[in-house]
């Protein structure tokens, strides 16, 4: 079949029926892979959290919310149910996204491009199949949130959201942008997110006392990773090693963080910037300049960023410049994934990229900064709305009659 054929067949078939061997392949890989990398501790803090001891992050091992001791009650009906989850999550995302891409028309070529970047992402099959991290129900959580606001249900957005947080802190960054979306204060959505963040701490209190507060400490202390261009700053190639030794300038990041985020609400607020690509800026801008850079952490960030690659196509408005600057963001991403868990194989250790290979460690991060702020020089161009788009709301993506 030529390349023209195979392309008429792509736009006239749906990816979505794909989806079910590849997840039958990931339930069993993430089986046959075991406890392995981060999981293999998960397990052991979801013990003590059963046997009514100092939860994990009392002790300063963890930086996740109290929502993540959840888990221990499905790991103690089996030691890889969580890890089932934690897959299944990336799934239901994936065929919500592929259906929604190809509902922008008859053409499906949409829908195989999410296909290829979240269903075939290296990223999900090592950090989620293989490494059993649970940054993709956090994904789930946080795109339900945008699909529930969409459809009005702010007070239910809220909620959602509420659970990323209590899982991971890292989509308080979000929250600005939901709860003054418009230039409106959103009473509802605020009393959701408010009040079911209020009783889960509550409830961990009752449960681990102060201690699940620990994680915030942690979290502020640890070194600049992987994905980070602070890690790229101090690392061996950086060039303020020209000035001193010993570059570090980590310390900045927890500030730069929360200015350059108070920065982009304030904008995005000035110009009444739709929902999709605002909370898209605002992750894009935490995770970027925040310190810690793990891999794991850009599944959120890949999912948000394919929700508005599907959202541009729903609402017809095409940009080239944004669809290829997603791609390149992705595909890189994809290609660090990749590179991770071949080092780690080659070196047998249980990371990747160390020892012959801990040169890439400290590169890794400074292209991912620069691509990053392609994106953004993308986000920060105000659209000029349509009268066509009046009538709905931004992040509306049902179909469209």
């Amino acid at each position: 079949m030529s390349v023209r054929g195979i392309r008429a067949a792509l736009q006239r078939r749906s990816a979505l029926p794909f989806v079910v061997p590849c997840g039958a392949a990931a339930l069993w890989l993430a089986i046959w892979s075991g406890a392995r990398h981060d999981y293999s501790f998960f397990l052991g803090e979801w013990a003590a959290v059963m046997e009514g001891g100092p939860q994990a992050t009392g002790r300063g091992l963890n930086a996740y919310g109290p929502g993540f001791n959840a888990f221990a009650v499905f790991a103690a009906a089996h030691p890889l149910l969580p890890k089932l989850i934690f897959v299944g999550a990336w799934l239901a995302v994936a065929a919500w996204l592929i259906r929604k891409a190809d509902q922008a028309g008859p053409d499906r070529t949409a829908g195989w491009i999410v296909f290829v970047a979240v269903v075939l992402n290296p990223l999900f099959w090592t950090h989620t199949v293989l490494y059993g991290t649970f940054d993709s129900v956090v994904a789930l959580a946080c795109l339900g949130a945008l699909g529930l606001m969409g459809r009005g249900r702010d007070g239910m957005a809220g909620a959602s959201l509420s659970v990323a947080v209590l899982l991971k802190y890292y989509p308080l960054a979000l929250v600005p942008f939901f709860a003054f979306h418009g230039r409106r204060f959103n009473r509802r959505f605020t009393i959701g997110f408010v009040g079911t963040t209020v009783a889960g701490l509550l409830l961990a209190f009752a449960l681990w006392g102060p201690g699940v507060l620990h994680a915030l400490e942690f979290a502020a202390e640890r070194p600049s990773k992987l994905m980070s261009v602070f890690r790229f700053l101090r690392g061996s190639l950086s060039p303020l090693r020209f000035v001193t030794p010993e570059p570090d300038l980590d310390f900045l990041s927890v500030p730069l963080v929360v200015a350059c985020g108070f920065l982009v609400w304030v904008w995005t607020l000035r110009h009444r910037e739709a929902l999709v690509p605002s909370t898209v800026l605002a992750m894009l801008t935490a995770l970027t300049l925040y310190k810690v850079g793990h891999l794991q952490f850009q599944i959120v960030l890949v999912l948000l960023l394919t929700f508005w690659y599907v959202d541009g196509r729903l609402l017809a408005k095409p940009s080239p410049r944004r669809d290829w600057r997603v791609v390149a963001y992705v595909a890189y991403v994809a290609a660090v994934s990749a590179a991770y868990e071949v080092t780690r194989f080659i070196v047998g250790g249980r990371r990747g990229m160390e020892g012959p290979f801990d040169v890439l460690r400290d590169l890794v991060g400074l292209p991912a900064f620069l691509l990053a702020c392609a994106l953004v020089a993308v986000l920060l161009k105000p659209e000029v709305p349509r009268a066509s788009d009046d009538a709905r709301r931004p992040t509306d993506l049902r179909r469209q009659k």
